[in-house]
């Protein structure tokens, strides 16, 4: 049946059914856009009278076109149009695409998006436009993914599908677009073709150039599959498809391998598991841990307070002991948490070497498999946590594990065939669907996924494009499948994996609600054999049998669900709207949410957040602090002085409506000495303890100041400045003479004319000379001292003869321990000396020349003899040859009288003239 041709304006107003159109050519492209052509004559012939076609000058480009036939309906918009003059023929040829073509007009500039799902994408993509967002499966909108674009917006369409690894569909009757989970779209309806059955022609190819036997997996910012692998490797593999080209030592191994990894996948997976759960243990307990921490420094600063005041620290001296045994008991706590990580990490390295490559095959097994190694990278940056990352990847191998296959197939007069003889396979002719092709001739079994279906109305004829081709499994295939080496992966979270689609560990109330909840669900949808489901004038009725007070009614425009048999009903689902006490589910959205109750409500719209008489709460979880924030308090910070039962809450800081801000407790900015601080105490500045600080302020008022620099007047309306501290006279003519005494005496102590007695102030004593039996400097009556008498000086110790280190009066040194920098002579330099220094030990004439022996410190391994600075031979070390050189004058080696001069090992005299010398043998 041919198809009707409407010819619409832009608003979609018909302006002309094109009865008169032929060769039309539709073709339907799998999750991408349709085109249509046609063509139309220049004249009709109308009542035995040629006319020109009205219908020409209005098919313009960017009109619409409604394609109808008996399966759809589909707009188009008008791209080209052709005028062809011939001598056979006269017409007018129409290209249209599909009506989202519209979309390639539009463009977006520098967007960027973090952590969206696919809907929210969509709108971004097609807000501004006639177009919105249809259906969008479940998971993408559970899924975050960060986009970044510039182009036009139906690419951006197609760039959002992508990052999803989704199907778009465009549905131009309503001009929405939706997004469907390839994997679960299609069929497989048993539509088999092969030869003398719908099949014309088939071109079957296999191509080795793409296919891969070991994946290399990244995500984000090189993000690998390591850590859900147990076998920590960064990629996957399957040599399966070579199993019937390895020897037999080589393809058990492997199976045994596999079948190993297998059996030890759960017991990784619940490694990884402990291993997160420790963690987190363990980072709750080093939050406790600071706690009693800050708390202990709460105690010490008031118990410092209060001995400054010398006021009763019983209290606090109790409270310091008890905190402090309250952090080594969580010290320990945290030691033993540690251990278990170590414990658990441990285990965890043995499960990698007891699956690693090398435990499993034989070095010549190793080199084997070498040769069936071919490998290939997967990457997707839109991915950053290891188990989703994992589970595409292995998507993406089972691609290409094996030689790529392609077929090409013909089908001609599929409509006309399918009409006269095999009518029940028409309706399995759909796009997206799968077909199944067999020629036994060359052994060919495929089956492959309709992608395009293009038909000519004119000729009748139907052409399929197949792609997507699996092999057909034998049992044998089957067998290996169930032994491959595919992939050595827990099915476990790592426990450091990266923040993906928000899945992370959530401990949240709601949370643990939605879990439960739909676990329950999932077993009640699964005993749905056990519902009892009546209908009657009440209505559609389900209970369950197994606790008949649970039940489903649904009536009078209204279904209701019951937990007691009808007596009330918990939730109910209305024309206005669902009624329930509890309302669970993973996305709440709208563009106008409202939530109230009988104290306030809670609204988000366009403006944003909005509270209405309402308190906004924020509590920690052990109750120790909380926030609250409301239009009549303004906002507080408070703490319980309570228990975790029975919780009281004092203010620590109120900001108010007014602006205003109040303190109760301790402020401090800066650190260390560093510091400004207001407490109990008072206000103090440059040290972390009141009593310490160079300047402080207590709450009497009294002014602490080490120092201080005035400028105008000091006005004084009682009391009295106390000169004991100032000056001994407070006349001004007394100061001035003493400070110029003062002078005068600093100044000669300075230029060391000073001939006066002793002089003694706060910081020095200044004498010609000190005359005493013993000077002590240091811990009197300890070890810890420096002294000084008639003996000498020392350090270290009481008694001079038992100190480490001392000095007699005759100049000798005593050091049990030392480093000694600089240059060690034994005489001045104008005379005859030994030197030590960093260049070695070297004896040296009164001019300074080297005369006698040097030992030099390069390894210290050269021994030198000089002669008023010339040097005349030596002994050496170098490479573990020792050499005795000279370089005047021979070389002797004399024994003693009635001795021997013995060699030892092998003489080699090759490279010496050898004179007096007799052999004596035996």
């Amino acid at each position: 049946m041919k198809p009707t041709l409407s010819l619409c304006k832009p608003n979609r107003e018909i302006i002309g059914i094109l009865t008169e159109a032929y060769d039309e050519s539709y073709e339907e492209k799998f999750g991408d856009l349709s085109l249509l052509s046609f063509k139309v004559p220049f004249t009709l012939n109308i009542r035995h009278s040629t006319r020109k076609n009205i219908h020409v000058k209005k098919l313009k480009e960017k009109h619409l076109i409604l394609f109808e036939d008996e399966h759809k309906k589909e707009y188009f918009l008008v791209q080209k149009t052709i005028k062809s003059h011939g001598s056979s023929d006269d017409y007018f040829q129409i290209e249209c695409s599909g009506l989202p073509i519209q979309l390639s007009y539009r463009d977006i500039t520098n967007y960027k998006a973090t952590s969206k799902t696919a809907t929210q994408l969509l709108n971004d993509g097609l807000m501004g436009t006639s177009w919105s967002v249809g259906s969008v499966h479940g998971d993408y909108n559970t899924q975050f993914r960060s986009l970044e674009f510039t182009g036009s917006r139906l690419d951006f369409v197609f760039s959002v599908a992508e990052t999803y690894e989704g199907l778009v569909f465009f549905n131009t009757l309503n001009k929405t677009i939706n997004l469907y989970d390839p994997k679960a779209y299609g069929f497989n309806k048993g539509l088999v073709t092969s030869y003398g059955k719908l099949l014309d022609s088939i071109t079957y190819e296999s191509d080795s150039s793409e296919q891969a036997t070991r994946l290399y997996v990244r995500g984000k910012d090189g993000l690998t599959i390591s850590e859900v692998s147990s076998t920590g490797t960064p990629y996957l593999e399957d040599f399966s498809y070579y199993y019937e080209d390895m020897s037999i030592g080589l393809h058990d191994a492997l199976i045994a391998w596999s079948q190993l990894k297998a059996n030890n996948e759960t017991t990784f997976g619940n490694l990884l598991d402990q291993l997160e759960s420790i963690r987190a243990t363990l980072i709750v307990k080093q939050g406790e841990l600071s706690d009693l921490k800050a708390e202990l420094e709460v105690i010490l600063d008031t118990l410092d307070a209060k001995k400054s005041r010398s006021e009763d620290v019983t209290a606090e001296l109790i409270l310091e002991a008890t905190k402090k045994s309250q952090i080594a008991v969580k010290q320990t706590e945290i030691n033993s948490v540690s251990g278990n990580i170590a414990s658990v990490t441990l285990q965890i390295g043995t499960l990698y070497n007891l699956l690693s490559i090398e435990n499993n095959l034989t070095h010549e097994q190793i080199l084997e498999l070498d040769e069936f190694i071919f490998e290939a990278e997967y990457t997707n940056e839109f991915i950053s946590d290891p188990i989703k990352l994992k589970e595409i990847a292995i998507e993406h191998f089972k691609t290409i594990r094996e030689p790529k296959l392609s077929a090409d197939i013909d089908i001609v007069n599929l409509f006309k065939v399918l009409e006269l003889e095999e009518s029940s396979d028409r309706s399995k002719v759909v796009l997206g669907d799968f077909i199944n092709i067999n020629y036994d001739l060359s052994d060919i079994s495929i089956t492959a996924r309709i992608i395009g279906i293009s038909t000519n109305y004119e000729s009748d004829t139907i052409k399929l494009t197949i792609s997507n081709i699996v092999k057909s499994q034998t049992f044998a295939d089957k067998f290996d499948n169930e032994h491959r080496t595919a992939v050595s992966n827990s099915n476990t979270f790592a426990a450091n994996k990266y923040a993906y689609d928000n899945n992370i560990a959530r401990t949240d109330e709601v949370s643990q609600i939605l879990d439960n909840t739909w676990s329950t669900i999932d077993r009640q949808i699964e005993g749905g054999l056990n519902n009892s489901i009546s209908m009657s004038r009440r209505g559609i009725i389900v209970t369950d049998s197994n606790d008949p007070q649970r039940m489903v009614i649904v009536q009078n425009g209204v279904v209701a669900l019951s937990k007691n048999g009808g007596l009330n009903w918990q939730t109910a689902i209305t024309p206005d709207g669902v009624v329930s006490e509890r309302l669970f589910g993973q996305l709440i959205a709208g563009n106008n949410l409202l939530i109230t109750n009988q104290s306030g409500s809670f609204t988000i719209d366009d403006n944003g957040i909005t509270a209405t008489e309402m308190n906004l709460t924020i509590t920690r979880s052990d109750k120790k602090s909380r926030v609250i924030i409301n239009a009549t308090d303004g906002l507080k910070l408070q703490k319980n002085t309570g228990t975790t039962a029975n919780p009281v809450w004092v203010d620590q800081i109120v900001l108010d409506t007014n602006g205003d801000v109040i303190f109760k407790g301790k402020v401090a900015i800066g650190s260390g000495n560093s510091i400004f601080k207001a407490d109990e105490n008072g206000i103090s500045l440059g040290s972390n303890n009141f009593n310490n600080a160079p300047f402080k302020v207590d709450l009497t008022g009294k002014l602490t100041a080490s120092g201080t620099s005035l400028s105008g007047d000091i006005n004084m309306t009682g009391g009295s400045i106390s000169w004991s501290n100032v000056n001994s006279d407070p006349v001004a003519t007394g100061a001035v003479s003493m400070a110029s005494t003062a002078q005068s005496m600093a100044s000669a102590i300075a230029n060391g004319t000073y001939n006066g007695g002793t002089f003694i102030n706060g910081k020095m004593v200044y004498s010609p000379n000190l005359l005493g039996g013993t000077i002590e400097i240091g811990s009197l009556g300890t070890n810890n001292v420096w002294k000084a008498n008639n003996s000498g000086i020392w350090f270290g110790h009481q008694n001079y003869s038992s100190a480490p280190f001392r000095v007699a009066v005759d100049g000798s040194v005593f050091a049990s321990n030392g480093t000694f920098k600089g240059t060690m002579r034994t005489a001045d330099t104008n005379q005859d000396r030994i030197e030590l220094s960093s260049t070695g030990l070297n004896s040296l004439d009164s001019i300074g020349r080297k005369h006698g022996v040097t030992i030099s410190s390069d390894n210290y391994s050269n021994l030198g003899f000089y002669y008023a600075g010339e040097y005349r031979g030596g002994l050496t070390q170098l490479g573990g040859d020792i050499t005795l050189t000279t370089t005047l004058g021979s070389l002797l080696i004399r024994a003693a009288d009635n001795s021997s001069t013995i060699f030892r090992g092998a003489v080699n005299f090759s490279q010496a003239n050898v004179t007096g010398i007799t052999a004596t043998f035996g």
